[in-house]
């Protein structure tokens, strides 16, 4: 598979590139160079973007809660 991979990168214009092993990675990793160079988040930037969504997450389920108790109080108060 490595013989394959460095064939498409060889070429010109290269097909495939190797990428930096990332921590926590066994090895490196390859792309494909058809669409053009893709774009690669680093390692604290993905660790950033789910930071933001798990607070997003947090707050939508405390207004979840809050949206909850109100339709409650409304039944309540109509068949009360």
């Amino acid at each position: 598979m490595e013989t394959a991979l460095n064939a498409l990168a060889d070429k010109y214009p290269p097909l495939a590139a190797k990428l930096e092993r990332q921590p926590g990675e066994r090895e490196a990793r390859w792309c494909h160079l058809l669409s053009g160079e893709p774009q690669i988040l680093p390692a604290q930037a993905c660790e950033v973007i789910d930071v933001g969504l798990t607070g997003r997450v947090a707050a939508l389920e405390a207004e979840v809660s809050a949206l909850k108790a109100m339709v409650l109080a409304l039944e309540q108060r109509l068949n009360g």
